[in-house]
């Protein structure tokens, strides 16, 4: 629990239980599965490392080291969490921990009204020293509102799939936690975290077999689609009650439109190897003409950029084996499938104008499900034992 406290309740913090479990899996010389997403992982460590040396990015190269983290993390969860009830205890722990979260971004709004600063938020990456614009669109523990709305968004399914499982007073309080969580997205001000919410909400209802509480999440489907994209549109004056949505659809988009013609024109320039993982950051303005991005606001853009063809095409067989996994575990009727299915699916949604798994805390969620997904698949197929490819203290088996 105290991981994933402190997971959740700040940036800062985030990084701990990754070092420690990387710290962990390589003195327990923790085996490590030849399945396509262990290898894909350790593989982009070892490109993106070669493409910031390539681009004389030490920055770059160094934040590689990221993904290695990440590759740690992955191997943990296959070889700790394989058991559903370890997993829906996590997910609980997951959930709990984000109704503090909650708590702190309401505290947040509410502070924003009133004050000019929000000094005493700075432990949780808030805009502690700035004056609090009349748009102010809350970051609760994440650091940034676009974070904050992916990690309550997936809080939302995560909550779904407990609504769906639980019954009596537990059910009604996972209700009350679902629609906690919707307001928190909503206070986030992040459209593209909505945007990946409905593309979410529907794959698990239609990949989830208990069609008897279908209700709530079709209830749900609509009441972010009415709160973030809807009534902000065709209802101006709501705005002022719920001023996280004043920042204009129109708006959001054009700025966006800058950033991927210039992303887009620093891939043209170095199409196989990208610019580094912080290539777009540091990238001169002759280069990239718009105000200084850590991302491209695009998953597929950000990846093609930073990583070239090359880190693309990684990712993409990455992600085509988590398919292939989510298709087997449907097929053994797993009851997580629905669940991990819909947040690949929300990724995906959000992924179109957003790269958040770049943060700590977005891209330990995106590592959490896919290797959850990849672990699972192994169960129901046979993993390759063969002592091969070797890393420093670990061994694959």
């Amino acid at each position: 629990m105290l991981a994933v406290i402190l997971t959740v309740l700040s940036p800062y913090t985030a990084f701990l239980p990754m070092l420690y479990i990387s710290i962990k899996t390589i003195k327990k010389n923790e085996p490590v599965c030849k399945n396509p997403w262990n290898i894909g992982l350790i593989v982009l460590f070892y490109w993106s490392m070669i493409v910031g040396v390539i681009n004389k990015n030490l920055f770059s190269a160094f934040a590689s080291f990221m993904i290695l983290g990440y590759f740690s993390v992955s191997v943990y969860i296959h070889n700790n969490y394989n058991e559903k009830e370890k997993i829906e205890r996590l997910f609980q722990n997951l959930v709990l921990a984000s109704v503090i979260s909650s708590a702190i971004g309401i505290i947040e709004k509410i502070s924003a009204e009133y004050f000019n600063t929000l000094k005493w938020g700075y432990v949780f990456a808030m805009p502690s020293n700035i004056k609090i614009w009349d748009d102010y669109r809350i970051s609760s523990t994440f650091g940034n509102p676009n974070v904050a709305g992916n990690w309550f968004a997936i809080m939302v399914l995560v909550g779904l799939y407990f609504y769906d499982i639980s019954s009596g007073r537990k059910k009604s309080l996972y209700a009350l936690a679902v629609c906690l969580f919707v307001i928190m997205l909503d206070l986030t001000g992040s459209r593209g975290a909505g945007l990946g919410l409905l593309l979410g909400i529907p794959i698990f209802a239609l990949l989830n077999k208990n069609r008897k509480d279908i209700g709530f999440p079709i209830f749900i489907f609509f009441s972010v689609l009415l709160l973030i994209f809807i009534i902000p549109e065709v209802l101006p004056l709501f705005n002022k009650i719920n001023n996280s949505m004043n920042h204009g659809l129109n708006h959001s988009l054009s700025g966006r439109q800058e950033i991927w013609k210039s992303c887009i024109n620093m891939f043209k320039s170095k199409p196989i190897t990208g610019w580094g993982i912080l290539g777009i950051y540091f990238s001169k303005s002759y280069v990239f003409r718009f105000t200084r991005e850590p991302h491209a606001h695009n998953l597929w853009l950000t990846i093609a950029t930073t990583l070239g063809i090359v880190g693309l095409f990684i990712y993409l067989y990455m992600k085509y084996y988590l398919y292939e996994s989510i298709v087997i575990l449907l097929k053994n009727n797993c009851s997580l499938a629905p669940l991990l299915a819909s947040i690949q699916a929300l990724v995906i949604g959000h992924g179109l104008v957003d790269f958040t798994i770049m943060a700590p805390q977005g891209g330990i969620a995106f590592i959490l499900c896919s290797s959850l997904i990849s672990g699972l698949a192994m169960q129901y197929t046979a993993c390759n034992t063969d002592e091969g490819y070797m890393l420093p203290s670990m061994h694959f088996s």
